[in-house]
Order: structure tokens, then sequence, then C-alpha cells
């Protein structure tokens, strides 16, 4: 032959939306198909049907009447797979609902003298929600079958999958060997079967092996010793990240080739799919995984990323590609030996681990962890000026202020006092209570804030505030009395006398002219004597106050 002709009329769904030709399979000869149309409705809704046709030399004539779902909504004929000669069917209806909602089942019919007869009872999931039936296959005679429940959990995971295969021992199925259980959370084994002639080799499709994260698939091959299925040879993995490995799959007669769909490969195009062929070589695969990475180290560290780098292992084959993983976490991959990893947070400790694979995915073990912190976040957005200053218990030489509270995108630090346009001081509060200030005299403050990063904000609005006079009012006391004290000598070197004609305890404060405060102390008796050695030459303010009398005078250090 050159080319390829059309065998026969197309065969056409009998109604719309029934979804003829979703599953199919042939005979060896290719002379007899069965036809799944898992959306026609029958005498329900969406109960599924299957038909089967044989080639008479002429045109395809069915054979048998139409085989429906047994329930409404079981979808029946969503899988099927035919033998060799065309006698033996089986039918998929993944959504039946017998032991529980959508635990599928599987029922297999032989051809008898004049129509398609049931043999053995349905073969039902084992719990709700398996989808039982997802996919099916029978070898060459048709007494053996395999059927993958995609969504079965397990004891350990939810979703793993499963594979069950079963023999006709000439009355009824029994289960040939244990269940092949997926082995990962949503995984999903059993999305894809296929069984050779014999009936001794299965191939099972899990195609989001690996995670949420990677979701490689993976399909796995076993062997029917005579007691249990033994794996055939090491899984075979997809090629890279999402490819979906597995999510179809189909072995030759012999069993000694498989092919593997992959729909989510991006080799020639996003999402594009490969199919991938691979031959039994009965040698003995690559089972030796590459050194340990060494000396992984940090390149370069930001506020949200960090370069790794470290010393290539060594592997029999050579490596293929490298682990990055940060918190027991995989979250990527790399063929050389360095990486930048992204997305972090700034101020954050992170432990990182690599781990070398090789060609066959025979893995080391992790490399020593290191932990490295990312920088701060750089703060550039000062705080927002302070508002809403208010002055209180105002007294001739002292008043207290108080304002509202600035914000910061990572928190204020503290704020300036501003005097007459001068910083005066900085505190952390907001309010400050102002000390030895003159009497009748007007200062103008203001307020800053500053965050950690020393960012400071604009100033507040200017406040005036006027201290108020002294007070004379003593009754007949006179404020100001030059009798009461005596303080000599003035000017003075390094020292100062008081004398005193009253009793009693009284206390002594030293200002600058300016109203700075430079010594404060409480005496007592007649006499006492100051020190001014460590005050700097100048003109000062000393201010004597008893219970009853302020006396004020000017001194002058020498």
């Amino acid at each position: 032959g050159i080319s390829w002709i059309q065998k026969g009329l197309a065969i056409d769904g009998k109604t719309e939306g029934e979804l003829l030709g979703y599953s199919l399979d042939l005979s060896n000869d290719g002379n007899a198909i069965v036809i799944g149309a898992p959306s026609h409705h029958g005498t329900g809704t969406w109960m599924g049907q299957v038909r089967i046709f044989y080639w008479n030399g002429v045109s395809w004539v069915q054979k048998g009447i139409d085989i429906n779902g047994e329930e409404d909504g079981d979808l029946s004929g969503s899988s099927v797979s035919i033998n060799s000669n065309g006698s033996v069917i089986v039918i998929g209806a993944e959504y039946h609902d017998v032991d529980g909602n959508d635990a599928g089942h599987v029922r297999i019919y032989e051809w008898g003298e004049t129509a398609w007869e049931q043999r053995g009872l349905d073969i039902e999931g084992i719990k709700a929600g398996d989808h039982c039936g997802r996919a099916v296959s029978t070898n060459g005679l048709g007494d053996v079958v395999v059927i993958g429940s995609v969504y079965y959990d397990t004891n350990e995971n939810d979703d793993a999958g499963q594979a069950r295969i079963f023999e006709w021992n000439g009355s009824s199925w029994i289960q040939r060997g244990a269940d092949i259980n997926g082995e990962v959370t949503s995984g999903f084994a059993g999305v894809s079967v296929s069984i050779n002639n014999d009936g001794d080799v299965v191939a099972i499709g899990e195609h989001r092996y690996g995670g949420e994260l990677n979701r490689y698939g993976r399909v796995r091959l076993f062997e029917w010793d005579g007691i249990s299925w033994d794996p055939m040879g090491f899984d075979l993995i997809g090629a890279e990240l999402d490819d979906k490995f597995g999510f179809s799959v189909s072995v030759n007669a012999e069993g000694n080739i498989v092919g593997i769909g992959a729909i989510y490969n991006d080799g020639s195009g996003k999402s594009a799919g490969h199919v991938r062929i691979f031959g039994w070589n009965e040698f003995a695969p690559d089972v030796e995984p590459p050194t340990v990475p060494t000396g992984l180290a940090a390149a370069l560290i930001n506020t949200n990323l960090i370069e790794i780098e470290w010393n290539p292992s060594i592997d029999n084959d050579g490596v293929e590609y490298y682990q990055i993983f940060v918190d027991n976490q995989e979250v990527a991959q790399s063929s050389t030996t360095s990486y930048i990893i992204t997305d972090l947070m700034p101020n954050t400790t992170y432990t990182l681990n690599v781990v070398a694979c090789d060609s066959s995915h025979n893995c080391s073990a992790f490399s020593k962890a290191i932990s490295l912190t990312t920088n701060k976040e750089i703060d550039l957005d000062p705080p927002t000026p302070p508002t809403g200053l208010i002055a209180s218990n105002i007294t001739s030489n002292s008043f207290n202020l108080l304002w509202s509270h600035s914000s910061d995108n990572f928190g204020v630090e503290g704020y300036y006092i501003f005097v007459n346009s001068i910083v005066d001081t900085s505190i952390t509060a907001n309010s400050f209570s102002f000390s030895g200030l003159d009497p009748t005299t007007t200062y103008v403050v203001a307020v800053s804030a500053f965050d950690e990063a020393m960012n400071q904000s604009e100033s507040s609005s200017p406040l005036e505030v006027t201290t108020s006079a002294v007070s004379t009012d003593f009754g007949t006391k006179n404020l100001f009395t030059d009798g009461l004290y005596n303080i000599y000598p003035n000017p003075t070197t390094n020292q100062i006398t008081i004398e005193s004609i009253l009793i009693g305890t009284y206390t002594v404060e030293i200002t600058t002219i300016n109203g700075s405060e430079v010594f404060c102390q409480v005496s007592e008796g007649t006499s006492t004597k100051i020190d001014l050695s460590s005050l700097k030459k100048g003109a000062y303010l000393i201010t004597i106050r008893s219970k009853d009398y302020v006396t004020i005078r000017k001194i002058i250090k020498l």
C-alpha cells in the first residue's frame, strides 16, 4: 500500500451530543470495532452507550444491539477495549453510583450465538469517588482485564489512584495479584492502562505524579510472575515540569514496547505535547545516584532574592539537573551549578539545600543545608508630619507639649523637638515637658518625626507659647528680696557661698541666660557652698526657692 483509504462509510452518532467515538478499540485484524458514546441518554439521561461493528467485506455492520448504561449519569462507554478476535468487549462507566456516588464500574461482554452476553458480574469501584473504569484494557483472549480507578484514596494519599487486574476463571472474575496503588497525593494512577496480548505485562499511567509543583507524570510497568505483579524496570518519568506524562499509554502485543503521551510538554511550544516510545532492553538500568553537592554558598543576597552556587556533583552517566529546595520544599531545577531564588520576603531567614539527579532520575542525598537571611527592605519614605500640637500647664519657666502620633510604613522611631527653629532634643513619646524657661517669653516650638532609617518628616505647624510672669502675690511677703540670702563671691572662679537668715530647706537652681538648667540641689541650714568648677565661663541665673520666697540673682563665672 502507498496511502490510507477510508474503509466503508463513517459510523455516525445517533443523537446530538452523544459523543460517539469518545473511546474506541479495534480487534487485531481490524475487522471488529467497539465504540463508546458516553453522553448518549439511552432510556434516561447521560446513561452512555456502546456499539460494536464488524466488517463484512463491503461495509460496517452493527454486531448485536446497543449496550446502554445501567443508570442515569453512568456515562457508560467512557472507556472501552476489545480482545484480539473481537469476541470479548470491556466497558467502563466511571460515574456509576451503585457502590457510592461515582464509584464507577466495569462490565465485560462475550459474543454468544446471536447476541452480546455479560460475562460474570459487574466489577464495581471499591468506594465512592473512585471512578473505577476511567481506563480499561483487555488481553488477546479477553480473559484478563486491567481497570484504572483514577480517584482512589489510599490510607496515606487522597486521589492517589489505583489499578486492579482481574482474570476469568471460567465462572467469575477474580482479582489477579494485589491492588497497584498510586504513591502520592493527587497522582491519579490509573488515568491510563494497557495490557499485552498474553496478559502478563501491564502499564499504568500516573500523569500528575510529582505533586502540585512538579507534575512530571510517570508510567510504571509490571510483569506477572505467577504469584504477584513485579516492577518491570524503573519508573518512566516525564521529561519536564508539568508534562502530564502518562496521560495516555499503550503496550504492544509482546509487552516489550510502550508508547506514552505527555500532553503538556513544552518542547515544541507551550503545551504542544509529545509522545515517547520505550523498548525493553533486558539490561540492568542505571541505579547509581550522583554524589552529594558540596560547597553550597550565597553569591548574592538582596531584599527578595538569593543567588546560590555550589560545586558540581559526579555521576557515572552524568548529572542531568539539580533540585533546589527552600525550607524543605522543592522550588525549582537548574542544569547549572548556580540558581537565583526569587519572590522571597525581606528580612527573612531561609534554609536552602541542593540535590543532584541524573537522567534516570536517580537523586543524591541533600547537600549540607545553609541558612541565609534576606536584606531588610530599603525604607525611603518618611513618617507623616505630627499634628495637633497643644501646650498645657504653662508657668513662668515651664510648660507641657502634646501632639498626635505620626504614622510610618515601618513605624515611627522618635520625634525631634524644635525650639525657635533649632533642634532642642529627640524623644520617643508624643509629649515633652519644657523647663528652665524665662518668664514672659514667647517660644516657637515645632515637632518632626523620624523612623529607624532616619527618614525625617516635615515639621509640624509651629506653635507659639508664652511663659507667664513670675507671681508676686504672696500676701505681705515679697517674692524678690535681697535681705534673705547673701551670695558671694560674685563674680567667682570655682565656688560660691549662700548665707540665709531663714531656717529650713530651699532649692538652689542655676540656669543659663537662655533658661537651660545646669545645676539643681536642695539645701538646708544658714550656709551652703556650691561648686561651680564644672561650669563654663559666663553669666548664669541662680534661683533660690523656699516655701514662701523666691530669690533670683545673676552670677558671673570667671
